[in-house]
């Protein structure tokens, strides 16, 4: 356990502790707490911390998608250099309406000339080719200038995050151990409308005009109260031991399907760690 004080953290813990598998995984525990089309909020409890940083490292780089990957640029007489073009076009949100599609023959284009005596925007609305694939709209990809023009194709690629952040599926995947508050005093009236005030909103709720902990998770560890005697001698804050709370938010993709593919791709690199391993002790 991590314990918060004014100007330091102590922790309390062996992390040394050796746990046997059979252990673990009777132990285990794996919640859901909030789940949205792009979002996913759950628990893992009784878990090294080792294992679930495995998990965020393989859906932040290593679960295979596709972007816009090699662009041919055939006409650019605009302020902006190839390379750039190329690097907007490649972070350009797309995904496939089917599994069933290949995408090594797709080719889309790009064609846009400014006729008029103003500045022209050119969206992601104007790249067109096969259907199956559906770009995201509106995003704004240069401005051209009265008589620019641009013209170029574009072909798809499947990668990892591991080698360039426009595949990665998420745009946000993250966990920390859960907050831990315990009161030992009991805060009434005017005292517990400035304890709530001092932690993160909705984390402290008063009932009869006593302060009590409502929701530890939304606690950002501000460790504001520490700054006041009469709260500091009398409140606890640290995390609680083996208990993660982990938020995924995806681009494109279901949250719980990505989820369920680093679950598989975690599955696959422990099988061959252990087909290595029985190689090496044979």
């Amino acid at each position: 356990m991590f314990e918060f004080k004014e100007d330091s953290i102590i922790k309390d813990i062996d992390f040394t502790t050796k746990v046997g598998l059979n252990k673990t995984l009777e132990s285990f525990e794996f919640n859901i707490i909030k789940k949205e089309d792009n979002y996913l909020e759950f628990d893992i409890k009784n878990c090294h911390t080792s294992v679930v940083n495995t998990l965020r490292r393989i859906i932040l780089t290593e679960i295979p998608t596709i972007a816009f990957h090699l662009v041919t640029i055939t006409e650019n007489n605009t302020i902006f250099t190839d390379e750039y073009l190329a690097h907007r076009i490649g972070l350009i949100l797309i995904r496939k309406l089917s599994d069933e599609v290949e995408i090594s023959n797709l080719k889309y284009n790009l064609k846009c000339f400014n006729d008029t005596n103003k500045n022209m925007n050119v969206y992601s609305n104007s790249i067109y080719g096969d259907d199956r694939i559906e770009i995201k709209r509106n995003v704004l990809i240069a401005k051209l200038a009265p008589g620019n023009s641009i013209n170029m194709t574009i072909q798809l690629a499947t990668g990892i995050g591991k080698d360039h952040a426009k595949w990665s599926p998420v745009s946000m995947c993250t966990f920390r151990l859960m907050p831990k508050i315990e009161i030992f005093k009991e805060f009434r009236d005017e005292d517990a409308i400035e304890l709530q005030k001092l932690f993160s909103p909705g984390v402290i709720g008063i009932k009869n005009s006593i302060a009590y902990v409502e929701n530890p998770r939304l606690e950002m560890m501000s460790r504001e109260f520490l700054r006041y005697e009469k709260f500091s001698k009398h409140i606890k804050l640290s995390r609680e031991n083996l208990w993660y709370t982990f938020t995924i938010e995806t681009i494109n993709e279901d949250p719980l399907i990505l989820l369920n593919k680093s679950l598989e791709i975690f599955k696959e690199k422990a099988n061959n760690l252990k087909e290595r391993l029985n190689e090496e002790l044979i």
